[in-house]
C-alpha cells in the first residue's frame, strides 16, 4: 500500500469512467465519449490517433476539441501506427 500511496494510484471506483482514452472511432463517437469523460471529472482526455487518411485523425480532432472547455487537456497519441520516419 505504501507504493500505491506514493503513485497516487487508486482502486477501480465503478462511478467513475474506467479510462480518460479515446480509441479509433468516428468524430461524432469521440466527441461524445469525451463529453461522458469529462462529466465523470477528467480534466485531460488522450485520443488516440492512426487512422488511415490523416484527415480523418485532424476531423476527430477538432471535433473532440470543439467539445471541451478550454481547461480540458488535449492529448494525443499515435500509439506506435507511425514508423520513426513517418511524422518526421
Amino acid at each position: 500500500m505504501r507504493f500505491a500511496r506514493r503513485c497516487r494510484w487508486r482502486p477501480w471506483n465503478p462511478s467513475r469512467p474506467p479510462g480518460n482514452g479515446l480509441g479509433l472511432i468516428s468524430p461524432e463517437h469521440a466527441a461524445g465519449e469525451a463529453d461522458q469523460l469529462v462529466a465523470g471529472g477528467f480534466r485531460a482526455i488522450k485520443i488516440r490517433l492512426g487512422r488511415p487518411p490523416f484527415m480523418d485523425d485532424l476531423a476527430a480532432v477538432r471535433a473532440v476539441r470543439k467539445r471541451l472547455s478550454d481547461d480540458v487537456v488535449l492529448m494525443v497519441d499515435f500509439n506506435q501506427a507511425l514508423s520513426v520516419s513517418q511524422p518526421l
